[in-house]
């Protein structure tokens, strides 16, 4: 028989395994968890980034540490892995470079700078590896796409009129290497066609579709089997959904949901939820899921519908303060990172014990 969906899991998730990423000396405070990438070419290898400019690389499974990564003179404010190499991490900073890990090693192999030289607030690879982009707050008038070749580190182009304010996240279809997206403070959620930069004097005009979500983007992404929907959370916790344009289907753009009360309906249904985390999309149920949490560190799990959001799990007994990333596999687990720096292993599976003590 085949095997259960996720959908149908959900409702038996437990806390399955929790560790630390660092642990906190008195009076200090905890270093924040601050984003979680699984591999989607080794899914047992997870990328931890937190408050302290480290990336620490950890077996998901188990979440057993197994190497730490430390060369950025600011903030890692993104991490991406390569879509192509296992072994290959990228990591934006504050300081403006991207740098990339071998890490087996534990030794940055590659740096791209941003020029002219600016805060990097994320970073995304495309699907087949060749393409590299990061993004940057308000630089006076302009914030910046930095697009590069991921293997020889040539810059290949800049983005400079596409947003009016911060870029706060990149995200590339996993389906086509060329479809871009990208989110800012300035409401404005776009759709590239990189594909295009190629034939265009100016490359700004790779700009293909623009989503207004009249509020602020802290999270976006493609979903759907072939990148056809995005969806944008907001720092107001709105939540939208569009039928984008993509390079196939050029003509269609519409919005799908529109969801101003997210928090309201989860209260409805006896379930506290303080903010959004992240929204992912399972490819055997083909639904999409909208991950929420408390500041007490309980975590909330809904499927979204066109008008309304319905009650899939909820987990507690992991966390104790805001979570700030989830990391959902395919597999059938979830990872979620906290402000009070655990990493707590969510499934079905039987339970276990263990505590990974050591950061």
């Amino acid at each position: 028989p085949p095997a259960p969906t996720m959908e149908r899991l959900l409702p038996e998730f437990h806390l399955q395994r929790k560790a630390l990423f660092a642990v906190a000396a008195p009076d200090v405070e905890p270093t924040y968890i601050l984003g979680l990438q699984t591999s989607p070419v080794n899914p047992g290898v997870l990328a931890v980034s937190a408050s302290d400019h480290t990336v620490k690389i950890y077996a998901r499974d188990g979440l057993q540490l197994l190497s730490k990564l430390a060369g950025h003179e600011g903030p890692i404010t993104g991490v991406a892995f390569s879509r192509v190499d296992p072994n290959r991490l990228y990591t934006a900073s504050a300081d403006g470079a991207v740098l990339g890990w071998d890490i087996r090693s534990g030794l940055a192999a590659q740096r791209f700078e941003s020029e002219p030289r600016s805060s990097l607030n994320c970073v995304a690879c495309n699907c087949d590896g060749t393409v590299l982009v990061a993004a940057s707050d308000l630089q006076g008038e302009n914030a910046h796409l930095f697009i590069w070749n991921a293997q020889s580190g040539k810059a290949l182009s800049r983005l400079s009129d596409v947003h009016s304010d911060d870029i706060t996240q990149v995200v590339f279809s996993a389906q086509n290497p060329h479809l871009l997206l990208s989110g800012s403070t300035d409401g404005l959620i776009n759709v590239y066609n990189l594909a295009l930069l190629q034939g265009l004097h100016d490359p700004n005009e790779c700009l293909i579709n623009t989503h207004n979500c009249d509020s602020t983007a802290s999270q976006v992404g493609f979903f759907g089997l072939q990148s056809e929907f995005v969806f944008c959370l907001t720092h107001s916790e709105t939540l939208h959904v569009w039928h984008t344009t993509t390079p196939e289907d050029s003509d269609v753009c519409e919005r799908v949901s529109e969801q101003r009360d997210v928090r309201e309906q989860a209260a409805e249904k006896g379930l506290p939820m303080d903010y959004m985390v992240d929204c992912v999309f399972d490819v055997h149920s083909r639904r999409l899921f909208l991950i929420g949490g408390t500041h007490a560190g309980q975590l909330q799990l809904f499927h979204v519908n066109q008008a309304s959001i319905t009650p899939a799990a909820s987990l507690s007994g992991g966390h104790t303060a805001t979570i700030r990333a989830v990391s959902w596999s395919q597999d059938g687990t979830i990872v979620s990172g906290s402000e009070d720096s655990s990493l707590c292993l969510w499934s079905a599976k039987p339970k276990e014990q263990a505590m990974n003590e050591e950061p």
